[in-house]
């Protein structure tokens, strides 16, 4: 005989065999299956079907819930957010910004006291809401001090768009990951941005938020940025600690005082 509740929960197979007084052993017997069923009920979504903003609410019914895992799919199926939680909780704000004019499938699957997972409840929300105006980004290569010269300036609102409260502005190298180097900044600003390589194609995004809890995009890829020679910046204070490192070109001086017309790391020199 088995104490009930040895068996893990979950479908499980099972053979006897016997040994007789003499310590003879018997062939095992048949294969015979039973099923441990003791997982939580599916958890059901009771969120409305479209929401006006980008970080909406979401919830769901289930009994017995001591945990939950969340998972966010494009309409495509592509997953783009996730989380787990030990909680009872039965609520979450989608902390992932959403598109507007968009569809997204929702999945949820919960734990219960005995360490079992339910089936995941989905369901497909629509996300309609008013953006914010878009902003101009005026974007400067300065080679001459190593960095570009950001400007955002927002456009007029109609009068209909909600106000932004604060952008966050990211930048990318060609087609790879997007990395944010703002964050908190006013509706209109300007930005000096020395975290630059030479003659690379760097695209900038701002993101702006809106008061109603929607964003919009706005997207700017300016010209390579050439630079010369070898440009160290201390990250804390990059423009007063900006040293040009040029190499020797003709017909310009070899000093290495401040006299010089170039510089040069210190070390052996050729000749």
């Amino acid at each position: 005989m088995f104490t009930a509740g040895y068996f893990d929960i979950g479908y499980i197979e099972w053979q006897v065999r016997t040994k007789s007084s003499g310590g003879v052993i018997s062939d095992w017997s048949n294969t015979a299956q039973f099923d441990i069923d003791n997982y939580p009920n599916t958890p059901i979504f009771t969120t409305d079907s479209s929401y006006p903003i980008a970080n909406p609410v979401v919830s769901w019914e289930v009994s017995n819930q001591t945990a939950y895992e969340f998972i966010l799919f494009s309409e495509n199926g592509e997953e783009l957010w996730s989380v787990t939680r030990n909680t009872q909780e039965q609520t979450l704000e989608i902390e992932y910004d959403l598109s507007n004019d968009t569809y997204y499938e929702l999945h949820v699957s919960v734990r219960n006291e005995s360490g079992a997972w339910s089936g995941y409840g989905i369901t497909t929300i629509y996300i309609d809401y008013t953006e914010p105006p878009n902003v101009r980004i005026d974007i400067i290569p300065d080679s001459a001090n190593a960095s570009v010269f950001i400007q955002v300036v927002p456009f007029g609102s109609t009068g209909t768009e909600p106000d932004i409260i604060y952008n966050e502005v990211f930048r990318r190298e060609s087609d790879s990951r997007w990395i944010m180097i703002l964050e908190g900044m006013p509706a209109e600003f300007d930005y000096r941005d020395y975290a630059l390589a030479s003659n690379k194609v760097y695209e900038y995004r701002v993101r702006c938020h809106a008061d109603n809890g929607t964003y919009t995009d706005t997207f700017h890829a300016p010209d390579p940025l050439k630079l010369t020679g070898i440009w160290l910046h201390d990250p804390d204070d990059p423009q007063r600690s900006m040293i040009h490192f040029k190499t020797f070109q003709p017909g310009r001086t070899r000093e290495r005082t401040y006299l010089g017309e170039m510089m040069f790391f210190e070390g052996r020199s050729g000749g």
